[in-house]
Formats: structure tokens, sequence, C-alpha cells
């Protein structure tokens, strides 16, 4: 359930960056990187913690 949800937040993101930054392919490319790496890190640190509990 949560990918799904992420899934859609990142589509909004996407469209909201490709309508903000139209001629700026760098700063839509950024924007679409931070929201990558916080999934990441969150996902990293979920996983630690279900490897602590074992």
């Amino acid at each position: 359930m949560k990918d799904l949800a992420n899934r859609d937040r990142y589509e909004v993101l996407k469209r909201d960056l490709a309508a903000s930054f139209r001629s700026d392919r760098e700063a839509y490319t950024n924007g679409k990187n931070e929201y990558i790496r916080a999934l990441m890190v969150k996902a990293r640190n979920e996983d630690m913690e279900k490897n602590q509990s074992h």
C-alpha cells in the first residue's frame, strides 16, 4: 500500500515540477532527486529497524 501512495506522490511531484521548471531541466531533476533520496533514507531506516527486531 505504501508503494502505491509513494508512486502517486511522485507522479504529482513530477507534474508540479514540470510545470514549475518547464525550461530548467536541472531544477526539475533536482526536485525529483530530493524526493527519491528521502524515500531511500526512509526505506533504509525501516529495513534497519526490522533487522534489529530479529
